[in-house]
């Protein structure tokens, strides 16, 4: 009787035919839904396509303008950097020719300090010699 049991079991439940073309009417409704949803979808998809194409043109224009703009800055520092030396070269020659001015105008005072002490002396010279 088990074994009896177990045979019936093992066959498969029959599943009652249906008939294809009696839900046709709603499956069409869901197919034309889901392409519906689908076309939105594809022109959402090249909208936003559209859109990144644009902030990528952006991006790479003001990337361009950056680099031009660091490009210029750097040649403003190295021009600011010459005039700045050659300015320092200016001082230093400036000062290098005050100080030639100088030497000798000390060298002449010193000329005119030993002859006021030459003078001195030979007024006192003469002065107690008379």
């Amino acid at each position: 009787m088990c074994i009896h049991f177990a045979d019936k079991q093992a066959e498969p439940a029959k599943v009652p035919k249906r008939d294809p073309f009696a839900d046709s009417g709603e499956n069409v409704l869901l197919v034309q839904q889901l392409r519906d949803q689908i076309s939105k979808l594809n022109s959402v998809v090249a909208q936003k396509d559209v859109a990144m194409l644009e902030k990528d043109k952006k991006i790479a224009a003001l990337q361009a303008d950056l680099m031009s703009a660091e490009r210029k800055h750097r040649e403003k520092v190295d021009q600011l950097l010459r005039e700045k030396d050659e300015a320092i070269q200016k001082v230093i020659e400036r000062h290098r020719q005050a100080s030639k001015q100088e030497n000798i105008t000390c060298g002449t005072w010193s000329i005119l300090f030993t002859f006021s002490k030459y003078v001195q002396i030979c007024r006192k010279m003469i002065g107690t010699a008379q």
